[in-house]
């Protein structure tokens, strides 16, 4: 009986310590590294948008692999990264995060198709809700890139429709693809409801002032010179880039009423 008891004390420390060696090593090992250099890949995706100031801005950066070609190498060492989890420590907690991890990689690199199915994937089997909602932002993403905007309307459909709210992470990143999502199909007002929604959860300050830039664009094709001042002044104070600020200035006069 000792030695029973003894066997069942010891497989249950023995599983716990293998959940924990997974749980440990998928989190500071490879996800980690995967993590980090995908928020590398995106500040510069972010920095390096080609922007027709003439036009209102776009809100979210291309995803097409001729936009993501210098992030390419990236792209690929975090699909190397979050596949070691995926692989080889199955019991880890963290394996749908580096799901999501793939699927955003791939989509930055172009491929839509195995980026929208590992997304779906993730929807449907992921019990964690804001997995499941990270993965219905990506699809709408997805979606608006390769313009199947009826897709787009059909994941907002499902996400108005979710009774587990989003958590605070999350819910400035639906507001931004959803803003993103009414500016390419040229829904401005509504593009203009998601942004302000969005600046103020939105860090750091040179990522709000591009967004004030687009909302005083937005609110200067409509003829509401106001609004539009009031968006470019708060441009001036977020730090913008040398071209930001000097098309700030151009607008900014152009709406100026004293």
């Amino acid at each position: 009986m000792r030695n029973y008891l003894f066997l069942l004390v010891f497989a249950s420390f023995f599983l716990g310590s293998c959940t924990a060696y997974h749980d440990t090593t998928s989190r500071f090992n490879a996800y980690f590294l995967a993590n980090e250099k995908m928020k590398e890949v995106e500040t510069a995706l972010f920095s390096e948008q080609k922007d027709d100031f003439n036009n209102v801005l776009g809100v979210l950066p291309l995803l097409d692999s001729t936009s993501t070609q210098s992030q390419k190498a990236n792209l690929e060492y975090c699909i190397s990264k979050a596949s070691i989890p995926i692989r080889f420590h199955e019991e880890s907690k963290w394996i749908d995060d580096c799901y999501l991890l793939i699927a955003k990689s791939r989509m930055y690199l172009g491929d839509n198709v195995n980026a929208v199915n590992t997304y779906k994937y993730l929807n449907g089997s992921s019990d964690d809700p804001n997995i499941r909602h990270q993965a219905l932002i990506g699809l709408m993403r997805a979606f608006s890139a390769t313009e199947q905007y009826s897709g787009v309307e059909q994941v907002m459909k499902e996400i108005a429709n979710d009774p587990e709210p989003f958590s605070l992470e999350n819910i400035p990143e639906f507001y931004l693809v959803a803003a993103d999502y009414y500016r390419n199909t040229g829904n401005l007002p509504r593009a203009a409801q998601y942004l302000e929604k969005a600046v103020p959860l939105v860090k750091p300050k040179f990522k709000q002032a591009r967004y004030y830039f687009m909302l005083g664009q937005i609110y200067q094709e409509a003829g509401e010179s106001g609004k539009a001042f009031e968006n470019y002044q708060k441009v001036l104070a977020s730090r913008p880039s040398y071209d930001l600020e000097f098309n700030t200035s151009l607008n900014s006069a152009q709406v100026f009423d004293p």
